[in-house]
């Protein structure tokens, strides 16, 4: 019952969610999942994938959809913290 109930919360906040670089980011770690591709294809390089993430991120600037440095350094220590080895 617990995996359901984490689905469901999942499902919920990406609802929620308009930012559309964040949706694709979410989308390509998911694939990655469903498809056991290394993590190279989370972090693609590719020139049009980058050119796409690249026009994003200046829609959401545009937008005005954008933190402070200080958020940004937290978000990127609170990743390291979970997703290097200790």
């Amino acid at each position: 019952m617990y995996t359901q109930t984490v689905k469901e919360s999942i499902h919920q906040m990406i609802d929620l969610i308009e930012d559309k670089a964040v949706l694709m980011h979410y989308r390509q770690l998911l694939e990655k999942e469903l498809n056991k591709l290394p993590d190279a294809g989370f972090f693609n390089t590719d020139e049009a994938e980058m050119m796409e993430r690249a026009k994003m991120g200046m829609q959401s600037v545009e937008s005005g959809l954008t933190r402070s440095i200080e958020a940004f350094k937290m978000d990127v220590e609170a990743w390291k913290e979970h997703s290097l080895p200790s």
